[in-house]
């Protein structure tokens, strides 16, 4: 079901401007002959606030809301001029206003660098059966697409997302993300690169993951547990990469310390740049 007022909430949000500039720019509208871009958006918005599951069921639900098409300029839609536009419109006008509303919701917090906690991670969305052909498949996995996202913490919001081939490495995508000088990334042992976090160091930034069982690590010097923490963490201490180069050959820049500790159980060790 429709709510106009829940409705106007959202798309009064759109940075309209930017999506224009970006149909524009990718000439998204072209071969248009009536459903733009801006019609394709707001049906797609109305679909997601409604939960159609299916493009039967919003032709169904939005073409009878008149209400609804006069406040919004928008027009009844028809099924099959919708699947086409989801087959073939270029998705790069969705994806700039997707990244722009996420640049707004983390602006509030960027004053307060103490907030600004990242989380790092992918999934995988299984897309099989008829008509999913066109999704690339790999050894290990199923046809579909992988979504990459950087989280904020403090604010509960995407604030970088990517959508890729499911071969696709994590970390290739990790290495695209823009630092932030005072922010703290989190992530897990599939972004493992000693050089990418040397990059997120010299930004001024921090970052915080697993650390696989064969790195390389000498201790520089042993720091005190505070009491509160004891029996939680295991060990804290300050080290350096004993190596400079890896078995393949790859040199490793990260030439300063790290800080690792060891949590219970024994075997959980998160490490992160001081």
């Amino acid at each position: 079901m429709f709510s106009l007022s829940r409705v106007h909430q959202v798309v009064q949000l759109i940075p309209w401007a930017t999506f224009d500039a970006a149909v524009s720019a990718h000439k998204a509208d072209r071969y248009c002959k009536g459903f733009t871009s801006r019609h394709h958006l707001l049906a797609m918005t109305c679909a997601q606030l409604s939960g159609a599951d299916s493009l039967r069921t919003l032709e169904a639900s939005f073409n009878p809301h008149l209400r609804v098409h006069y406040h919004l300029h928008a027009q009844p839609i028809r099924r099959s001029t919708l699947a086409d536009a989801n087959a073939k419109r270029s998705p790069l006008p969705f994806a700039a206003t997707a990244a722009a509303l996420m640049k707004q919701a983390g602006r509030s917090i960027r004053g307060q660098r103490d907030l600004m906690l990242y989380l790092l991670d992918s999934t995988t969305i299984r897309l099989t059966g008829r008509g999913f052909d066109w999704t690339r498949a790999s050894a290990t996995r199923d046809r579909g697409l992988k979504l990459h996202v950087l989280f904020a913490a403090k604010t509960g919001s995407p604030v970088h997302q990517s959508v890729t081939p499911v071969n696709i490495n994590d970390l290739d995508e990790g290495r695209k993300l823009p630092i932030e000088p005072g922010a703290t990334y989190v992530f897990d042992k599939a972004y493992c690169d000693y050089n990418w976090w040397h990059r997120i160091e010299r930004k001024g930034a921090r970052f915080v993951t697993r650390a696989k069982t064969n790195i390389g690590l000498v201790q520089v010097r042993q720091l005190p547990i505070e009491p509160a923490h004891r029996g939680v963490i295991l060990g804290d201490a300050l080290e350096r990469f004993k190596y400079k180069a890896n078995r393949a050959g790859h040199r490793n820049s990260y030439a300063g310390l790290v800080r690792r500790t060891f949590r219970w159980p024994g075997r959980t060790t998160r490490r992160y740049g001081c």
